[in-house]
């Protein structure tokens, strides 16, 4: 029994695996990796890399713009909802998901799946940062401010993209007004 359930596990593993690898060898937002990345899942549905994975892909090319951004920001949540079926332990879902959100208008939604995300982890200065992101879509600039800073206080160096937001909540908090 042993040996049976071991080769047929080994033989799933080697499958996905040439998928994930054959995936890695496209380019980043191509259709081409989404398929293949579909494919290893289909194969392995519990792995929760690779639904988060073909999210991402989803989410960046929707940022690129276009008239398909919110079709694609759709798929891209759909996806992100599965990587969290898989696991729902990490935070990482529930904050592209968040942002996909904002990015479609639905900021009080966007809100909920922050505050789900920091329930998971609360101190991650990544997360810290892209939910004072959020305050700065919904034009909360007390609350971004505060979440931001929080961010660079948690870590302070490499973290440019907190201390781009800061200015710039810095420069709306002075002139709220600048259209």
């Amino acid at each position: 029994c042993a040996a049976v359930y071991l080769a047929r596990e080994g033989w799933r593993w080697a499958r996905e695996d040439f998928w994930l690898r054959r995936a890695a060898n496209l380019p980043a937002l191509d259709q081409e990796r989404v398929q293949a990345l579909q494919h290893a899942h289909w194969i392995a549905p519990n792995n929760p890399a690779t639904p988060y994975q073909i999210g991402e892909i989803y989410r960046l090319r929707s940022w690129a713009g276009g008239d398909d951004y919110r079709d694609l920001a759709e798929a891209a949540m759909e996806w992100f909802r599965t990587a969290v079926t898989a696991n729902p332990y990490d935070m990482h879902p529930y904050m592209r998901h968040a942002m996909c959100l904002d990015w479609v208008g639905r900021h009080e939604e966007a809100g909920a799946m922050f505050q789900k995300a920091l329930e998971i982890d609360p101190n991650n200065f990544d997360l810290i940062r892209h939910h004072g992101w959020h305050f700065l879509q919904i034009r909360d600039y007390e609350a971004a401010k505060r979440e931001l800073e929080r961010s660079l206080e948690i870590r302070p160096w490499d973290n440019n993209v907190a201390r781009y937001y800061l200015n710039v909540v810095n420069q709306r908090l002075q002139n709220p007004y600048p259209f």
